[in-house]
């Protein structure tokens, strides 16, 4: 008798859309990640290394940010994505004591 999911397989694997890898590794090196953020509800790229520019419309986090966007409200992280959507490229900075 015959495997029923290996027949089932055959489908499965014929049906899988052909993804394109995305570059984001260069000579071993991981440059950028792309993940999907609940609290953002959206994709976004977290960018590892300056050099990599993705040119797909999402919003770029850079490594150096993230200890900055730790304490920030979900309100106040949504205010900063709409801030990089429409600022490709658009860093946080931290403001200096007034």
């Amino acid at each position: 008798m015959r495997n029923p999911f290996a027949v089932a397989q055959k489908y499965l694997d014929a049906s899988k859309p052909e993804m394109p890898t995305p570059d984001v590794v260069e000579d071993k090196t991981i440059l950028g990640v792309k993940i999907c953020s609940r609290i953002l509800e959206d994709e976004i790229w977290l960018v590892l290394d300056r050099s990599f520019i993705p040119n797909d419309g999402w919003a770029c986090y850079y490594a150096e940010e993230i200890p900055l966007l730790r304490d920030k409200t979900p309100e106040e992280l949504k205010e900063i994505h709409k801030a990089k959507l429409t600022f490709p490229g658009a860093r946080v900075i931290q403001e200096g004591a007034e």
